[in-house]
Protein backbone atom coordinates (compact mmCIF):
# COMPACT_ATOMS: atom_id res chain seq x y z
CA UNK A 1 0.00 0.00 0.00
CA UNK A 2 1.62 3.43 -0.85
CA UNK A 3 0.87 6.30 1.35
CA UNK A 4 1.51 10.00 0.57
CA UNK A 5 2.10 13.33 2.45
CA UNK A 6 1.80 16.51 0.21
CA UNK A 7 2.72 19.68 2.15
CA UNK A 8 2.07 23.41 0.29
CA UNK A 9 3.33 26.61 0.72
CA UNK A 10 3.12 30.05 -0.51
CA UNK A 11 6.44 31.72 -0.59
CA UNK A 12 6.79 35.39 -1.99
CA UNK A 13 9.79 34.28 -4.30
CA UNK A 14 9.69 33.26 -8.21
CA UNK A 15 9.29 29.83 -9.58
CA UNK A 16 12.99 30.00 -10.77
CA UNK A 17 14.52 30.77 -7.45
CA UNK A 18 12.89 28.63 -5.89
CA UNK A 19 13.26 25.87 -7.99
CA UNK A 20 16.69 27.04 -8.21
CA UNK A 21 17.55 26.40 -4.50
CA UNK A 22 16.63 22.80 -4.56
CA UNK A 23 19.59 22.05 -7.23
CA UNK A 24 22.19 25.04 -5.71
CA UNK A 25 24.71 23.05 -3.79
CA UNK A 26 25.56 25.94 -1.56
CA UNK A 27 21.54 27.09 -0.96
CA UNK A 28 20.23 23.58 -0.57
CA UNK A 29 23.12 23.12 2.29
CA UNK A 30 22.08 26.73 3.56
CA UNK A 31 18.70 25.92 4.36
CA UNK A 32 18.65 22.44 4.65
CA UNK A 33 19.40 21.13 8.10
CA UNK A 34 16.73 20.91 11.45
CA UNK A 35 17.38 23.97 13.81
CA UNK A 36 19.58 21.66 16.17
CA UNK A 37 22.26 21.16 13.43
CA UNK A 38 24.63 24.34 12.76
CA UNK A 39 25.76 23.26 8.91
CA UNK A 40 25.13 20.61 5.97
CA UNK A 41 26.84 20.14 2.96
CA UNK A 42 25.73 19.63 -0.30
CA UNK A 43 26.89 17.92 -3.68
CA UNK A 44 24.43 17.97 -6.24
CA UNK A 45 24.49 16.74 -10.00
CA UNK A 46 21.50 18.17 -11.28
CA UNK A 47 20.46 16.44 -13.98
CA UNK A 48 17.72 13.67 -15.00
CA UNK A 49 19.84 10.43 -13.73
CA UNK A 50 22.28 12.68 -11.56
CA UNK A 51 22.39 11.80 -7.77
CA UNK A 52 22.50 14.74 -4.74
CA UNK A 53 23.80 14.25 -1.49
CA UNK A 54 22.96 16.22 1.80
CA UNK A 55 24.98 15.56 4.79
CA UNK A 56 23.73 17.28 8.46
CA UNK A 57 25.89 17.56 10.75
CA UNK A 58 29.28 14.86 11.07
CA UNK A 59 27.30 11.87 10.47
CA UNK A 60 23.47 11.75 8.55
CA UNK A 61 23.91 11.60 4.74
CA UNK A 62 20.69 11.86 2.90
CA UNK A 63 20.60 11.08 -0.71
CA UNK A 64 18.66 10.58 -3.90
CA UNK A 65 18.39 10.26 -8.01
CA UNK A 66 16.97 13.21 -9.78
CA UNK A 67 14.30 11.64 -12.14
CA UNK A 68 12.53 14.89 -13.64
CA UNK A 69 14.00 17.87 -13.59
CA UNK A 70 11.27 20.44 -15.49
CA UNK A 71 13.03 23.82 -14.53
CA UNK A 72 10.56 26.23 -13.00
CA UNK A 73 7.67 23.70 -12.85
CA UNK A 74 8.49 20.06 -11.75
CA UNK A 75 11.57 18.09 -9.46
CA UNK A 76 10.71 14.39 -9.14
CA UNK A 77 13.63 12.91 -6.80
CA UNK A 78 14.24 9.71 -5.05
CA UNK A 79 14.84 10.18 -1.23
CA UNK A 80 16.95 8.24 0.89
CA UNK A 81 17.59 8.49 4.87
CA UNK A 82 18.65 6.93 7.70
CA UNK A 83 15.69 9.61 9.66
CA UNK A 84 13.02 8.06 7.80
CA UNK A 85 11.61 4.67 8.37
CA UNK A 86 11.22 4.00 5.08
CA UNK A 87 14.31 2.93 2.71
CA UNK A 88 13.15 4.88 -0.08
CA UNK A 89 10.54 7.73 -1.02
CA UNK A 90 9.24 9.78 -3.96
CA UNK A 91 9.31 12.96 -3.65
CA UNK A 92 7.75 15.42 -6.03
CA UNK A 93 7.68 19.07 -6.07
CA UNK A 94 5.45 21.93 -8.23
CA UNK A 95 6.61 25.17 -8.73
CA UNK A 96 3.08 27.29 -9.18
CA UNK A 97 3.66 30.80 -10.26
CA UNK A 98 1.36 33.56 -9.59
CA UNK A 99 2.12 37.12 -9.83
CA UNK A 100 3.96 37.96 -6.47
CA UNK A 101 4.58 34.17 -4.95
CA UNK A 102 4.84 30.82 -6.09
CA UNK A 103 3.01 27.97 -4.51
CA UNK A 104 5.11 25.33 -3.96
CA UNK A 105 3.54 21.56 -3.81
CA UNK A 106 5.27 18.72 -2.18
CA UNK A 107 4.51 15.11 -2.43
CA UNK A 108 6.30 12.99 -0.69
CA UNK A 109 5.10 8.94 -1.64
CA UNK A 110 6.08 5.97 0.38
CA UNK A 111 5.69 2.33 0.25
CA UNK A 112 4.16 1.37 3.66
Amino acid sequence: MERKVTVRREIEASAERLFDAWLEPASLAAWMHPGGVACSTARVDAREGGAFEILEGPTLLHSGVYRVIERPQRLVFTWTSPASPQSESLVSIEFRAGRRTTEVVLTCSMEA
